[in-house]
């Protein structure tokens, strides 16, 4: 307060004001010298107060009064006379008055508005006053500065922000710190009572806090509010996760990654979009023509409700074989840029994972209209080669069409009919194409890793969770019948794009592997030495060869 803010220095028995603990404190003059005053004040002190701290506002002044019981009397009364004053002063209704004809004025001129002829405890009154209202006014001695209607809406918010974030921290220190002692000790506490002693705002800030944090640790607004939360408490990775599990504002086992990807889980998201989804159903139907005649098969694990391919292979006339596999085709009709295409191209992949399968479209297509069902007549995208007797392609091309698989089938039921003599001549058929087709790439120098997948199975989750692991059954020759065409379709469909200049994303792998590392393995010690030894693939615009898969494209 450097402005000389009085244009007369107040003498013996003048009341001033000053600003002390952000309030104004009244005080008697004793006496002045030099500028500097020597004062009594209503919490019976007696102090030293420049002239630059004394509010611009002065008096009553009386030289009689000079005993300190007198003067403590005096200002006593003064001082509760001004809070009964400023208790009355509508200060929101000054600045409607003042906003918009002065930028800033004196106490005495805002004093005008409202009294004809004020004195010196109103005068004081109406200081306080506006000197509280800090959201509409702004005191630059001598005078109060109006601010503008933008200003004050700013001030407000801001103001209500951190009576939000008082509210919430003071609520969320002592409820974090019992969640906390609670959780490492391996308490399982019902925190509901606990919960109900907080305010049921603050409550819900604090949950949306935890859930912020564990979705987005980087989040500066919620980091700055949980930086003054968890003071007293440990620092301990993803400890908004285990708080927020605790609390059971989340659930035990919260997958914490999949917030983190923005990525819905489950299927109730698809729900915004049931418009859409009907419209793709009705264009489906309208599009519908007669399925092509080959009997289409699927093998698939027993667990596998989208079912995108299935094959159906015969000999050709003149020798070999004719083969063709039917891909599930979700781009019939689909209206790109829509706001479906936008949220799925978001999810970007389906997510399967031991305690739930996520789907990247919704269920009701991706498990529903397009899935290749037995019986249902589906859109396709079909390639067709011919191949000689040793699995060499002869011919290649892919095309668009409908189709209806006769059967969908599981590894399990293929590999025990493979195992029969009666085995169907089809089904024998494309067992012996699957193992030509392998014997091809392992000439071309492949790499087989052969090695079992553990199977992880969950029990009583998510609140009393066993995880089990184990071996699951072996599958061989039907195992072998997927991923051999599944690799020749990928193979091929990368070469007819490469030829012809069609924009994909290739896996490449553009190198000469060792001849120790080619071939299958299929023992620990083996596999271990050749995965050290293959280089990494990379995702790129051009084809060119994955020396593992033994593929020019892929």
């Amino acid at each position: 307060m450097s402005k000389k803010l009085l244009t007369k220095t107040p003498g013996p028995g003048a009341v001033v004001e000053f600003m002390q603990g952000n309030q104004a404190q009244p005080a008697w003059v004793l006496d002045e010298t030099g500028g500097r005053l020597r004062v009594y004040t209503i919490n019976k002190r007696e102090s030293k107060l420049p002239l630059s701290r004394v509010l611009p506002w002065v008096g009553p002044s009386d030289e009689s009064v000079c005993g300190r019981g007198d003067i403590l009397e005096r200002l006593t009364t003064h001082n509760a006379r001004r809070e009964k004053l400023a208790a009355e002063i509508d200060a929101m209704e000054i600045w409607e008055l003042a906003q918009g004809e002065v930028a800033e004025e004196s106490v005495a001129w805002f004093a005008g508005l409202l009294w004809e002829a004020p004195d010196a405890d109103r005068l004081a009154a109406l200081g306080r006053a506006l000197l509280a209202c800090k959201t509409h006014f702004k005191f630059h001695p001598p005078k109060f500065e109006v601010y503008a209607a933008e200003q004050v809406e700013k001030r407000l918010k801001e103001q209500a922000g951190a009576l939000e974030r008082e509210k919430v921290v003071t609520a969320g220190k002592a409820f974090f710190k019992e969640l906390w002692t609670a959780w490492s000790k391996g308490e399982q506490r019902d925190f509901s009572a606990l919960e109900a002693k907080l305010d049921p705002e603050a409550a819900e800030k604090l949950k949306t806090l935890l859930k912020t944090l564990v979705a987005d640790p980087d989040d500066a607004e919620a980091g700055a509010l949980w930086n003054t939360l968890k003071k007293g408490l440990p620092d301990y990775p993803h400890q908004p996760l285990l708080l927020a599990e605790q609390w059971g504002a989340l659930p035990p086992h919260h997958n914490y990654l999949m917030d983190q990807a923005a990525y819905d889980a489950g299927d109730s998201w698809a729900q915004d979009f049931a418009d859409e989804i009907e419209a793709r159903r009705k264009h489906c139907g309208a599009a519908a023509p007669e399925p092509e005649p080959a009997p289409f098969v699927s093998v698939d694990s027993a667990a596998t409700r989208d079912i995108d391919d299935a094959f159906f292979v015969e000999a050709a006339p003149e020798g070999g074989f004719r083969l063709q596999i039917a891909l599930a085709d979700p781009a019939l009709g689909w209206e790109f840029g829509s706001p479906l295409d936008k949220k799925v191209a978001r999810r970007a992949s389906s997510v399967y994972l031991p305690e739930m399968v996520c789907h990247m479209l919704p269920e009701a297509l991706g498990i529903g209209l397009y899935s290749l069902a037995a019986g249902a007549s589906r859109p396709a995208l079909i390639l067709e080669w011919r191949l000689d007797g040793d699995g060499a392609p002869l011919s290649f091309a892919p095309r668009m069409g409908w189709v209806k698989v006769s059967a969908n089938r599981t590894y399990a039921d293929v590999e025990e009919e493979l195992g029969r003599e009666d085995c169907a001549a089809t089904l024998k058929l494309g067992h012996a194409l699957a193992e030509a087709l392998r014997r091809r790439r392992l000439e071309g120098g492949a790499v087989v890793i052969e090695r079992p997948d553990p199977e992880i199975t969950l029990a009583g989750y998510p609140h009393d969770t066993r995880v089990d692991l184990a071996l699951p059954p072996e599958h061989p020759k039907a195992q072998l019948l997927v991923s051999e065409y599944m690799l020749l379709a990928n193979a091929s469909v990368a070469e007819y794009a490469g030829e012809r200049g069609v924009p994909l994303l290739f896996r490449t792998q553009d190198a000469v592997l060792p001849g120790d590392v080619r071939g299958i393995k299929d023992n620990p010690p083996d596999i271990h030495a050749a995965v050290r030894q293959l280089p990494p693939t990379l995702t790129e615009t051009e084809p060119r060869p994955h020396a593992t898969i033994g593929a020019k494209a892929y």
